[in-house]
């Protein structure tokens, strides 16, 4: 899980990190999720065409309640 809630700005570039990250998680059978991802983070996701690729979720919490409960818990 990452904390999103921090960064002030993210482009591009900034992406590389949660690719790495995921990609590395993935390689460990595990899930990689976005937490507290701003507007503007989301709408960088939606320009590169990753909106499909990262887990994003309001609240670690919400992130958290998925993994404990499984797929039902989302909807």
């Amino acid at each position: 899980m990452l904390d999103l809630r921090s960064p002030s700005f993210t482009d591009r570039t900034g992406l590389g990190l949660p690719g790495r990250a995921r990609d590395r998680v993935r390689a460990r059978h595990g899930r990689f999720r976005l937490v507290g991802a701003s507007p503007h983070f989301l709408r960088v996701l939606r320009r590169v065409r990753l909106t499909g690729v990262f887990e994003v979720y309001p609240r670690g919490s919400d992130a958290w309640v998925r993994q404990v409960a499984g797929p039902a818990a989302r909807n």
